[in-house]
């Protein structure tokens, strides 16, 4: 199959694994990474007629994949409702109120000045409503007043919202939808940890809501909600995650038993109704080493590539994120365990990564609560 893949969330790694499978691969993307490893250009518009199947990792391209689903074209990707839900925090909470799901407290604004005498204690974060300024996740008032002090120096005119940090853990729940329905099983995503689950009360109390809103704007790819779960109260959702994120392709690349190429096309065709799974947790860790050689040795199939090029017979890292290392098991703890030990296989000059796993303790609660479902 021809596959074009427009890359804006480091998504080299999707490239490599369909390339592997066999698929004539086309690489679209705006820096370095995938040098030599897989055919890459600059723009795509002009070879749409090429492919069998178009990729957008990204949601900046919402109308394009709206053009090309008129047309009939096989294609992943955003669509502008998607993209609105992305990028409106107003309209997002909106949304999610209107259908009785419970959002952080939050209040908009236009001045730098309200802002400061809004802010009282906790931690905050600031989500703009404009393309102009960035989100900012505070520690505490003083943090995020002087994040606005900064911020005006630059921006004189503002609109964002500030978003007081619920309490509780951040548990995403997320699935695939083929443009008609969901399809499972069901993602529970724990920090860097998932599983995939047939059911899933995350699910039905948040993600399940969304169905009629993706199946009239046809969206096919995965779609994720970060919640906040605490004791005793309704889960509030965070935030909305989609497409090839890192590092949540790499660990579902561990555990599907899918063609990627095969299960993309089929699911942007509506005719895919399920999903081949190993019922196992699979862990990530990040690996930091930049400007550097890597050698996996043995640790290929458990190992992605996100900012790496081929020099030569070598493979060398671009960026300060070059690698995702995994591992599955049965527990959540039996894969950190395999997944720190793909790491230290891993030769790579200056390497680092967080040996600790918080989800360990946040898994033990949540279970509790009933929030992680394992069967299937």
């Amino acid at each position: 199959m021809k596959i074009l893949v427009v890359d804006e969330s480091k998504a080299l790694d999707l490239a490599l694994k369909l390339q592997k499978s066999g698929h004539d691969i086309r690489y679209i993307s705006n820096d370095q990474a995938g040098e030599n490893l897989v055919v890459k250009y600059q723009t795509w518009k002009d070879r749409i007629g090429w492919s069998d199947m178009v990729i957008f990792t990204g949601h900046s391209h919402a109308s394009y994949v709206e053009v090309l689903k008129r047309k009939e074209k096989p294609v992943i990707g955003v669509t502008k409702f998607l993209s609105q839900l992305k990028d409106d925090v107003v309209f997002r909470n909106q949304l999610l109120t209107g259908l009785k799901l419970s959002v952080a407290e939050h209040e908009y604004f236009n001045s730098y000045e309200d802002a400061k005498v809004y802010l009282k204690n906790g931690k905050h974060t600031l989500k703009p409503t404009t393309n102009d300024l960035f989100q900012y996740s505070a520690e505490s008032v003083d943090d995020m007043i002087a994040m606005l002090d900064y911020m005006k120096l630059f921006f004189k005119t503002p609109e964002f919202v500030l978003e007081k940090t619920p309490e509780g853990i951040l548990l995403e729940v997320g699935a695939w939808h083929n443009g008609f329905k969901f399809i499972r099983p069901i993602v529970n995503k724990l920090g860097n940890a998932i599983r995939f689950t047939k059911t899933n009360r995350l699910f039905g109390e948040t993600l399940i809501h969304l169905d009629p809103y993706l199946k009239n704007s046809r969206y096919t790819g995965y779609i994720g909600l970060r919640c906040y779960i605490k004791e005793g109260e309704k889960p509030i959702i965070d935030d909305i995650v989609f497409g090839m994120e890192t590092p949540i392709f790499q660990l579902q690349d561990q555990v599907i038993k899918e063609d990627w190429g095969s299960f993309l096309f089929n699911l942007s065709q509506g005719s895919l109704s399920t999903i081949k799974v190993m019922p196992r947790w699979c862990y990530a860790i990040k690996v930091f080493s930049k400007s550097v050689p890597i050698f996996l040795n043995d640790t290929e199939k458990f190992s992605h590539f996100v900012e790496i090029i081929r020099v030569g017979n070598h493979i060398h890292a671009i960026g300060p994120n070059p690698l995702i290392c995994c591992g599955h098991a049965m527990t959540m703890k039996e894969a950190y365990r395999r997944a720190k030990e793909t790491v230290e296989s891993v030769g790579a000059n200056g390497k680092s990564y967080n040996t600790e796993a918080p989800e360990l303790d946040d898994y033990k609660v949540l279970k509790k609560l009933g929030y992680l479902d394992v069967s299937g």
